[in-house]
């Protein structure tokens, strides 16, 4: 038989056993993080939440459209003035695009007026000179020698000085008169300009003070004749002045052809010359005696 306290040890013993059991299967068993809440809580979150997003995102918005004012409002400044620039811009490349194209059409406009007008000069110069064909010019006549009919005096001249083989009789003369004002005669004297009534007579009287040359003189003076010409013309044949000075100091036969046109005869052989430069370029042979110059490539040069 068991004894009583032997009873009492076992059922503590069994006890013990239970409760390490319950223990052993509370830590076996997944215990939930916390307890579920109730569904109006659930909700009372919920709202809280979106509340509260709504208020942040609020004052987030408006502290940022505080703090970008200036800058929103100096881009869009900026804009408008881009805007009016390129605005501004397309107006001026429509207006030089137009302006491009009547510069053009004027230029094309200024050609064809200076091509026109060119060719009215030549020709009016052309009509001047043949007005003056059967004009002559007088140089070295002393002043005041013609006395009131200067017209009398030079158609007597011309037979004493030129001859009475050239000119047998007086010739016709429409005018004769000085050129210039007369105050220019207390330097020198002035030229003479004659007319004659037949341009023949003009063309023998210049053959023949040619032939003379330095043999014609009046009252000791020397005197020249020239074809008178208008200033164009008298210009154009200048530039040959220096050249024409070189080949008489050389013996070379040479003339001036209407209206500017230098000729030199070398070997028989004319040559023409339109400017002063191609002249002054000029080679001739060694024989003539150009060779004023030591460079090969500007021996017997008129330079």
């Amino acid at each position: 038989m068991t004894t009583k306290s032997q009873r009492q040890q076992r059922n503590k013993g069994q006890e013990v056993v239970h409760e390490e059991s319950i223990l052993t299967e509370a830590k076996l068993t997944p215990q939930p993080d916390s307890p579920a809440l109730p569904a109006e809580w659930e909700n009372l979150r919920a709202a809280l939440m979106a509340e509260l997003t709504n208020t942040l995102s609020t004052l987030i918005s408006s502290a940022l459209e505080k703090a970008l004012a200036p800058i929103s409002a100096s881009l869009s400044s900026i804009r408008q003035l881009a805007d009016s620039q390129n605005q501004r811009l397309t107006d001026l490349e429509s207006a030089l695009s137009s302006y491009s194209d009547r510069i053009v059409s004027m230029e094309e406009s200024l050609s064809q007026l200076q091509t026109e007008n060119k060719r009215l000069i030549d020709k009016v110069d052309d009509l001047e000179n043949r007005s003056r064909r059967s004009n002559m010019r007088i140089i070295g006549l002393p002043e005041g020698v013609e006395g009131s009919d200067a017209r009398g005096f030079v158609a007597d001249l011309l037979p004493k000085i030129l001859g009475q083989e050239c000119v047998p009789t007086p010739p016709v003369l429409d005018r004769a008169h000085r050129i210039g004002r007369s105050d220019d005669a207390r330097s020198k004297s002035r030229a003479m300009i004659v007319r004659f009534h037949y341009f023949q007579d003009k063309e023998k009287v210049l053959r023949r003070s040619r032939e003379l040359a330095d043999q014609l003189t009046f009252q000791g003076r020397k005197i020249s004749f020239f074809s008178d010409f208008s200033t164009h013309i008298i210009q154009k044949r200048a530039g040959f002045k220096q050249v024409k000075s070189r080949l008489y100091e050389r013996g070379l036969k040479f003339g001036v052809q209407y209206p500017a046109r230098l000729w030199v005869l070398l070997d028989n052989k004319r040559h023409f010359f339109d400017k002063p430069q191609e002249a002054q370029g000029f080679k001739v042979a060694e024989q003539v005696g150009f060779s004023v110059n030591a460079s090969p490539e500007s021996q017997y040069s008129l330079t």
